[in-house]
């Protein structure tokens, strides 16, 4: 009989890294020796935008809330491992309180830590940062998708899996398409600052470069600011919103485009990345996440300046000017992200984990 493990973290419903993973979690060859089950935190918080979470009483309630539903659980259903996932700032602290109560229940931990901003957040001062490693240590494992949240924490018993992704295994790009189609997809938060991508846009619609556009998809709290700014710049024919993106709608968003733009501020690991780079896409990107150790500047892609639309700017003119070729990058990208960054890969170190523990 398959062991049971709950999955504690956002389903695939919600938007976002972690929902990303954990749908890939679930559907990888992991699936033939262990059953899954999904507490999605967020349903009982009746979340639908994403946001930050932040200490404040109506947080304090819903996590009440939230242990209770999983203490039910608990109760009512045998589970071998339980498998949370985690950002930062309070989510942090609920997910450690949620599994000192799976301890309770002799379960065993698994505690994954996807946070852009976690080393941030633990490292704010010094009573965070010993509260922080004390909290973990008592954790059968502690998985984090950096070598720099790893090496931040400093407990033995915390390893670095780096995030994964299902590509298009027979894949094909036409790379001599008129139009290039730049790209992004994420959370659309002030973090991301795509605003600066659109900036960028403008600045080459002024400078009058023509036979590109711009795609992007996603949600969040800034969707409506950019498509005000979209409007008021007339950017409409230079730019699309799709909206949210999910399964076959994001085969055919990367399938539909040629380089990817992330200008992000900070990043743990930077999914869509990879994923793009699976599709054979070029990579624009700040140096934060894989921007930092996978993008090599003129090779498979260049890297911008942090808070720089300029930068931006120019990285696009030099792809407009063809002085790289999409075709070698893209082919050159794929090979990088399937040979690194598959599921496969990831699920046997899993499986490694779940035995050990």
């Amino acid at each position: 009989m398959n062991k049971k493990i709950l999955i504690i973290g956002p389903d695939e419903k919600h938007l976002g890294g972690i929902s990303e993973y954990i749908k890939g979690l679930i559907s990888s060859d992991l699936e033939n020796d262990y059953k899954f089950i999904v507490f999605d935190t967020l349903l009982y918080r009746k979340r639908i935008k994403i946001k930050q979470s932040k200490f404040s009483l109506n947080e304090l309630w819903l996590t009440i809330v939230v242990c209770i539903r999983f203490m039910k659980i608990l109760s009512n259903q045998k589970m071998d491992i339980i498998h949370a996932h985690t950002s930062s700032y309070w989510g942090f602290f609920e997910k450690i309180l949620l599994c000192y109560i799976a301890k309770g229940f002799r379960k065993k931990i698994v505690l994954h830590i996807h946070g852009a901003n976690f080393v941030k957040f633990s490292n704010r001062n010094v009573v965070m940062k010993i509260l922080v490693r004390l909290l973990l240590f008592p954790i059968n494992k502690v998985i984090c998708v950096s070598d720099e949240i790893t090496q931040n924490i400093g407990l033995k018993n915390t390893i670095t899996i780096q995030n994964s992704v299902f590509f298009p295994e027979q894949y094909s790009k036409n790379y001599s398409k008129k139009t290039i189609n730049f790209c992004t997809l994420s959370v659309i938060e002030k973090r991301k600052r795509i605003d600066l991508i659109l900036k960028a846009v403008k600045s080459l619609v002024d400078e009058g470069y023509s036979g590109f556009h711009f795609l992007f998809g996603g949600d969040g709290p800034e969707t409506n600011n950019l498509m005000k700014y979209i409007d008021n710049e007339n950017l409409n024919n230079h730019v699309t919103y799709l909206g949210k993106i999910f399964k076959e709608e994001k085969d055919k968003f990367y399938k539909d485009s040629d380089v990817y733009i992330s200008a992000s501020l900070s990043e743990s690991f930077g999914l869509s990345i990879v994923e793009a780079m699976g599709y054979g896409l070029a990579v624009i990107s700040t140096k934060t996440g894989v921007g930092d150790f996978l993008l090599k500047d003129h090779i498979n892609g260049f890297l911008i300046k942090f808070d720089d639309a300029l930068s931006i700017a120019d990285s696009m003119r030099k792809i407009l000017e063809k002085k790289i070729s999409l075709e070698e990058v893209g082919n050159l990208n794929r090979s990088i992200a399937i040979n690194n960054y598959s599921w496969k890969i990831t699920s046997q170190k899993l499986a490694r984990i779940y035995q050990n523990i």
